[in-house]
């Protein structure tokens, strides 16, 4: 793959398997990469504030992952799919998946609740 990246602090390194799910071979430098990333993520947000979206409906694991797909699916294979990599501790594969659900279901049952108090109130 010709794509040779510099990272600056904090940004995830790419592996080579990954690199090689880059969709746009005239992609060489990362201000390239930047610039098509950030054009499929502005797409990505037209879509989501064109909508209406129920809170039950976005804090899935489905939802998510169809996000990140529209975000970055015009410039990645691998967009939308679970990292099988270990780029940090906060990272690992499974620590993700659990920690993303925990959060979903505690947002979830926080939204109940307060919905459920709000009618209690009235």
């Amino acid at each position: 793959m010709g794509l040779s990246l510099e990272y600056i602090n904090g940004q995830t390194p790419l592996d080579e398997d990954e690199k090689e799910g880059l969709l746009i071979p005239t992609i060489t430098t990362r201000k390239e990469l930047d610039e098509f990333e950030q054009n499929n993520i502005e797409d990505a947000m037209q879509w989501v504030f064109s909508r209406s979206f129920k809170p039950k409906a976005i804090l899935t694991q489905k939802f998510i992952r169809d996000l990140h797909n529209r975000m970055l699916g015009e410039v990645w294979s691998w967009a939308g799919d679970y990292r099988k990599t270990e780029k940090t501790w906060e990272s690992i594969p499974v620590r993700f998946l659990l920690h993303s659900k925990c959060c979903a279901m505690t947002l979830i049952f926080g939204l109940k609740t307060t919905l459920s108090l709000r009618r209690k109130q009235r």
